[in-house]
């Protein structure tokens, strides 16, 4: 009899022990989902600036060459990046100065069409990230002529830009890249639309600071 309450006694203590232990792994996995609300809130206070449902059809189908560049594509985007600082000089005279080629890159998409991307910053610019400049010239060429060129640039500070994807259709040129500016609102993924030698671009993020 004295075996049998003793054995009882170790029984209900062992079972006390189990729940103790449950109680505290069930309080474990609830402070880990906790935790991990927590961090996806906090991922999502970081895209505060974005918008997910815009530049959803964004594509990956350039090809990053490397070859000698014509001369006269040369000439010509160094000619549309001095019309641009000139223009931009007499808005403000913060923009005024000399400026030198940092960046250039080559985008094939078939034998028809080629995207160059050529960089610039202001010679007096100090402290600029390796890859970042003072403004791109992004210039479309059809066929080994230029089709359309426009500016993607940050005077004030920097901006990093590379270019995706691709496409023709219906004689409308549509390209995705990402852009990050240091200044300018708009920035991260975009589409930038060309009809009748006009481009349109939409961001994915703009900052309302």
């Amino acid at each position: 009899m004295r075996h049998f309450i003793l054995l009882l006694s170790f029984l209900t203590i062992l079972s006390c022990q189990t729940k103790t232990n449950q109680q505290q792994l069930d309080m474990t996995t609830e402070s880990n989902e906790s935790n991990l609300i927590d961090n996806n809130s906090i991922e999502s206070e970081t895209d505060l600036f974005c918008d997910t449902n815009k530049v959803k059809d964004f594509i990956t189908n350039l090809t990053l060459i490397e070859r000698e560049i014509p001369k006269k594509v040369i000439d010509y985007q160094e000619s549309k990046a001095n019309e641009f600082i000139d223009y931009s000089c007499k808005q403000d005279t913060s923009y005024c100065g000399k400026i030198e080629k940092k960046i250039h890159k080559t985008y094939e998409f078939d034998n028809e069409w080629t995207v160059y991307l050529t960089g610039y910053a202001f010679v007096q610019s100090t402290g600029m990230e390796e890859n970042s400049v003072s403004f791109f010239v992004l210039s479309v060429y059809r066929n080994n002529e230029p089709w359309f060129t426009d500016m993607l640039s940050d005077l004030m500070g920097e901006i990093k830009v590379e270019l995706n994807g691709f496409e023709f259709k219906k004689s409308q040129v549509t390209i995705w890249g990402k852009a990050f500016p240091y200044f300018e609102p708009d920035y991260g993924k975009f589409r930038l639309t060309i009809n009748d030698g006009k481009g349109f671009y939409e961001f994915q993020c703009h900052s309302q600071n």
